[in-house]
């Protein structure tokens, strides 16, 4: 089955288990179709880069028909968090975070996954871009019935969705049937892509039986040898969590090529007012002399998300959005707005929370990534009037 793509606009706005999803999609490894190859980390701690190139690619096919394979490499090397290395491991906020700054992704054969595992000094130009991040399920101890359909969901629009699970295959993975269950709660430590699902699929033919049957196919990044380089996933693994779908577009689709931010990393903790269900953010930029195409704001959680554009105090541009996941998304303005460097510029966005106080993305420095506040340019209010000056920078950007 295929989505029809006016369910892309649905997706961001409308609950997903308003739809009927079919009972398998995409369940043959023989006739695997919209995914583009499975490659081989070498035994590294890389798969947490891998895995959104696979994501990427995925998408790429879902939207050209064909895959453009990107560099895990580049994602680890590249990255604005420092100290990175394939032997070390990581997670989907140092992905985003580059993919945030449109560093990348670029092609694999300008930045080739070979030793040393080094890049080249000079960064290769993007050959698309990100535009949309969404985190489609953040907690640990597996999916409930709202995050599996909308993994399901995703998958069949986007074409894979990058989840982290614990890996334990001496334990927990059957060699005859090639799939995997773990009942037991544990820490995560590897990525795959989900690229398909089959709601039959029996649960006797695990190694430890699960409740009921239904899993998810998942493409991974240890070669072919086995199983074509595909497991199959109980829908009930204790340990199914972060899943992240990341959406892909040429770079030629897109008007903007830079970026102006002043957060780095992922914005990686939010910041609220337990007392207000609204909280603003407004980011100021001076000097800056260019023509403003899009916005873009990381996304803490489920939320109503009011986006604002104001040039020396006019409003130029404002939207609004029903927000179900977090993430990060691009606003498209309805027309360039040009502003000259004497220009005031400032990115307004109010976060309403759905059941609790409005949360705020920003950028906190922890153990990995020493951020560095932008002074009197991140400021913080509880009713959009009176503001005070925020600790610190705001999770936002202006692509021009």
């Amino acid at each position: 089955m295929k989505f029809p793509l006016f369910i892309i606009f649905l997706l961001i706005s409308i609950n997903i288990n308003a739809f009927d999803l079919p009972e398998s999609y995409n369940t043959d490894i023989n006739h695997i179709y919209e995914v583009s190859p499975v490659r081989d980390q070498k035994g590294l701690g890389s798969c947490w880069a891998f895995a959104p190139c696979g994501s990427m690619e995925a998408c790429a096919i879902k939207k050209y028909g064909k895959a453009q394979i990107l560099s895990p490499l580049n994602i680890v090397n590249k990255n604005p968090y420092p100290n990175l290395s394939i032997y070390k491991g990581g997670n989907y906020d140092k992905t985003m975070a580059y993919l945030f700054q449109l560093i990348g992704p670029v092609e694999e054969k300008y930045d080739p996954y070979k030793p040393p595992y080094s890049s080249p000094k000079t960064q290769p130009s993007p050959c698309g871009y990100s535009e949309d991040v969404y985190i489609l399920s953040d907690d640990l101890g597996g999916f409930d019935e709202e995050e599996l359909n909308s993994v399901k969901m995703a998958v069949g629009i986007y074409g894979g969705v990058v989840v982290s699970y614990f890996d334990d295959e001496r334990n927990y993975y059957s060699s005859d049937r090639k799939n995997y269950f773990c009942p037991y709660t544990n820490h995560s430590n590897h990525q795959i892509v989900i690229i398909g699902w089959d709601d039959s699929y029996s649960k006797k033919h695990f190694r430890h039986y699960p409740k009921k049957d239904g899993a998810f196919l998942a493409k991974g990044s240890w070669g072919t040898k086995i199983n074509k380089g595909f497991v199959w996933v109980s829908y009930e693994d204790a340990n199914l969590s972060n899943a992240v779908c990341y959406t892909y577009s040429k770079v030629e689709d897109v008007p903007y090529k830079n970026i102006l931010s002043y957060v780095k990393s992922s914005a990686v903790d939010t910041y609220f007012y337990p007392k207000s269900r609204d909280v603003y953010g407004k980011v100021l930029y001076n000097n800056i002399g260019c023509e403003i195409k899009a916005l873009r704001a990381y996304i803490p959680e489920k939320s109503e998300c009011k986006v604002m554009l104001y040039v020396d105090d006019i409003l130029k541009y404002e939207d609004t959005k029903e927000m179900n996941w977090g993430g990060y998304r691009t606003f498209y303005l309805d027309s360039p707005v040009k502003v000259e460097k004497n220009n005031k510029v400032a990115f307004v966005i109010r976060f309403t929370g759905k059941d609790k106080y409005g949360t705020l993305p920003v950028e906190m420095p922890d153990n990995e990534y020493r951020a560095v506040l932008k002074k009197r340019c991140n400021f913080v209010s509880w009713n959009g009037r009176d503001w005070k000056e925020a600790p610190y920078n705001i999770g936002v950007g202006i692509l021009y």
